[in-house]
């Protein structure tokens, strides 16, 4: 069982071209392990998120998730090293990331191989066009330019509604069983990470992280309903805290601890997006006094492409964006320069 999990993390983990992403060499190379181990004698068990025979085990085991996969709102205190920023030996972070995708999807990726980095024709034909563009492959030739690249990562926003409701859900449709949520745990620097303010992409405008690294299941945590524990649609999280929250239908969405504004407000806001009087949260009753006699909608106030703080700025929690340009390598680099039509040589922007 040992020598399975290490040989299905390092397929998973192996760098991969463009070539092999698009030829499903990692599915095979997968059915490849699952045929070795079946030979051998393992028996195959069904996994709990989904009806896929997938792993190995012994007929005295099965597939265990844990807590923090199911739990959004626990995470440790003081999780973080402050000494080396990272996330101390056996701490569990909270979710400071979201990842929209197909509800489909979410078993899969809960039970498997959790977020693998993709690559799509498409968000590199985007990428062109926005003000700060992600790098993708490394096949940048500084004497012939760019050559078929693609975009290779996971788009993931800000753990909130501001920045959900922002983001776009190209990929998911109705087709797939909808648009779903995963929370992603302790996003940072310590992974392989490409990040840009709402400025950056004019489009969305909207916080935005490119995950280039994998983002193993043990981090990962769908997005269920409180009461009912089924997924969720992005749209009815959206929603829930629209505080229209005085309607009785949705008083049980404001047990979903995902705050309504972005890291960058934390003190100025509370997590309804109501401000904040000398750093106190006003109760309930003067809360639903605004909305009622002043018409006071946080969702349609705060307008956040037009806010200085919230365009220009991205989640504390994920580091500096020159912080994380840092972890790129030059071809990387190269390509951001390409993609900018910049002229400036290896070293600067």
């Amino acid at each position: 069982m040992k020598e399975f999990k290490r040989r299905y993390n390092e397929i998973l983990s192996k760098p991969r071209s463009t070539e092999e992403f698009e030829s499903g060499q990692i599915k095979r190379d997968l059915n490849e392990l699952k045929e070795h181990f079946t030979s051998s004698g393992e028996i195959w068990h069904n996994s709990p998120f989904d009806d896929d025979t997938y792993f190995p085990y012994s007929s005295d085991k099965s597939y265990q998730s844990t807590l923090p996969q199911h739990m959004l709102g626990l995470y440790t205190e003081n999780y973080m090293d402050p000494e080396t920023g990272k996330i101390r030996e056996g701490a569990i972070p909270p979710v400071n990331a979201l990842k929209v995708l197909g509800k489909d999807f979410i078993p899969k990726i809960m039970s498997h191989q959790g977020l693998i980095p993709h690559t799509s024709d498409s968000n590199y034909q985007y990428e062109e066009a926005v003000n700060m563009p992600f790098s993708g492959k490394d096949e940048y030739d500084p004497e012939t330019g760019y050559h078929g690249g693609t975009v290779t990562g996971n788009y993931a926003t800000g753990a909130n509604i501001i920045d959900l409701d922002r983001a776009i859900a190209g990929t998911p449709s109705a087709s797939r069983g909808g648009a779903g949520v995963v929370g992603i745990r302790g996003l940072s620097p310590a992974d392989k990470l490409q990040i840009r303010p709402p400025s950056g992409n004019f489009h969305e405008m909207v916080n935005e992280a490119l995950i280039q690294n994998r983002i193993p299941p043990e981090r990962l945590v769908p997005i269920r309903h409180p009461k009912t524990h089924k997924l969720m649609h992005h749209d009815d999280i959206t929603n829930a805290r629209n505080l229209s929250n005085v309607v009785p239908q949705q008083l049980s969405f404001k047990e979903l601890p995902i705050p309504f504004m972005p890291e960058q407000f934390a003190g100025m806001y509370d997590e309804d997006g109501f401000p904040m009087i000398n750093g106190k949260k006003l109760d309930e009753t003067t809360k639903n006094k605004l909305i009622l006699e002043e018409d006071y909608n946080p969702k349609r106030q705060f307008n956040a492409r037009y806010n200085e703080l919230y365009t220009q700025t991205t989640p504390p929690s994920w580091g500096s964006v020159f912080e994380n340009l840092q972890n790129l390598n030059t071809d990387e680099l190269n390509d951001i320069r390409y993609r900018l039509g910049s002229n400036e040589r290896e070293g600067g922007f």
